[in-house]
Formats: structure tokens, sequence, C-alpha cells
């Protein structure tokens, strides 16, 4: 026999602690649109509303191989980009850093090593040595392909089977890389760059 021992009570009003929840997961979903898109205070652009990109005007970046050598040097100072120990020899001149045009050639280097370099023409110049982060002649063939052809033009480029050379230059750069791959995890690139 089924019992039915509330038979006042009506159900077709609301509860009020459905209510009550009701209305706080809408105020927790409007508090965390507000945190989280600032649309509701703020009308923004399309544009605005996306992360900004990084570009040489923003960043204070100047333009490539537009500045002197002792300005990019002294700029490159001022972020304190791959610092270089000071060179006591007579053949080697003070500098702190790498200009930035070759900077950009180094993406793909591991355990960078500089020293800047009096030629006996009296040219300056660099000598970095590095290793790859994936130590193969295809690698390395990578590595050439993505140099930036509107800044460096390529007279020459020669492969073997564990070892090759690249040369090519700038407006204001000679640069002239070895590649001699001793094993798949160890390869040692020797790369000299000339000033003109």
């Amino acid at each position: 026999m089924l019992i039915i021992k509330d038979m006042e009570t009506d159900y077709t009003k609301p509860n009020p602690k459905a209510v009550f929840s009701v209305l706080f997961l809408a105020v927790v979903v409007f508090v965390a649109l507000i945190y989280y898109n600032d649309l509701f205070f703020f009308k923004k652009s399309p544009n605005e509303l996306n992360a900004p990109v990084a570009t040489e005007e923003r960043t204070g970046v100047p333009p490539l191989d537009t500045l002197s050598v002792d300005e990019q040097l002294q700029f490159l100072n001022s972020r304190g980009q791959l610092k270089v120990p000071e060179t006591k020899d007579k053949t080697s001149v003070s500098s702190k850093n790498l200009p930035v045009l070759v900077l950009g050639l180094l993406s793909q280097a591991d355990n960078i090593k500089v020293e800047s370099v009096l030629y006996s023409n009296g040219k300056k110049g660099f000598e970095v040595m590095f290793n790859m982060n994936r130590s193969s002649i295809e690698s390395f063939k990578s590595f050439a392909s993505s140099v930036d052809r509107k800044i460096w033009n390529i007279f020459s480029a020669s492969y073997s089977e564990k070892a090759a050379t690249l040369s090519m230059e700038s407006e204001s750069y000679q640069v002239d890389i070895d590649f001699a791959q001793e094993t798949y995890v160890k390869t040692q690139v020797k790369m000299m760059v000339l000033m003109k």
C-alpha cells in the first residue's frame, strides 16, 4: 500500500535552494567572463583583442644590416645578448657581442663560443664555434636552406658524407661555415665572420 505523507506540499512552487544555486552559477560564469575577456566593460576592436605580435618596430630592434658595426655591438651590449669574454691576444679586438645580423644565423645552434678577432688586413671579425641541434649533414642542409636569401647571398656550398662548407655574404659581412660531423650527437661547426 502506497502512503504519501506530505500531501499538502505544493511542488509547483520553485525551490529556494535550487533558485539560489542557479543564480550563484550564473554569477560565477559572469565574473569568469569578465576576468578572461574585457568585452563587457571595454569594447575593443578584433585586432586589439589578439595578443600583439612582436615586431622590430615594437621591440625597438633596429633594421638589420643598416647600422654600423660599432652601433650594432653597442645595441647588443645594452640588451645583454650572447655575452663573450674579453680577449687579450694581440690579434683580438675587445668585444662582448655578435652583430645583430649574425645572431640570426644561430637559431639552430647549441654551445656557442665566440671570439672577436682582428685579421692581418686590419678588418674585424668573429670566430664562432657551435654545435647543431641535430648533428647530421641533412640538418646542416636544412640550416643552409633556412638562411634568409633576402639578406644573405650564398655563393658557394659543398657537401660530402660527413662534412660541408658554406660561404655567403651580406652587404656588411662575409661568412664561411665549416661543418664536420664527428658523431651523430657531436658535431663541431666553425663560422668565420669577416666585417667588410
